[in-house]
């Protein structure tokens, strides 16, 4: 992943990674784990679009009763762009792995409550243990 993220941080020339608060892989690969290599260059592709999202929303200045907005490229000239595990954790958020794509997946209503166990001995389940003890 970290190669990933070092060739698509090449690739785009104004994205960089912060030194002070380097991204943590080892928490990256834990969240990740079960991707395949195309899922993973999906969520840093998604990861650097939510940089230049980050960018492009610029901030808006009221003067008059005109709205200012900076642009994107005087955010980039006054603070370098830095991808951050803010921008993973934005980038995670409703993605689905290759793999899990068109799978219906069902949530089930039982709980463990529900499930419950033998709380009383009856005749009959004893016979049923002797039964399976002797087997």
């Amino acid at each position: 992943m970290a190669r990933l993220v070092k060739d698509s941080i090449e690739e785009s020339g104004d994205i960089s990674q912060n030194l002070d608060l380097p991204l943590n892989f080892t928490e990256l690969s834990t969240q990740t784990e079960g991707y395949s290599a195309t899922d993973l260059k999906d969520l840093v592709a998604r990861a650097i679009h939510q940089v230049a999202m980050r960018a492009s929303s610029g901030t808006k200045v009221i003067v008059g009763s005109f709205y200012l907005t900076v642009c994107a490229t005087l955010i980039i000239f006054l603070k370098q762009l830095e991808l951050t595990q803010a921008d993973f954790a934005a980038a995670q958020v409703d993605f689905v792995p290759l793999s899990l794509r068109d799978v219906k997946l069902e949530k089930s209503d039982t709980a463990w409550s529900d499930i419950g166990g033998t709380f009383s001995y009856t005749p009959s389940r004893g016979r049923w243990l002797n039964y399976t003890r002797s087997l």
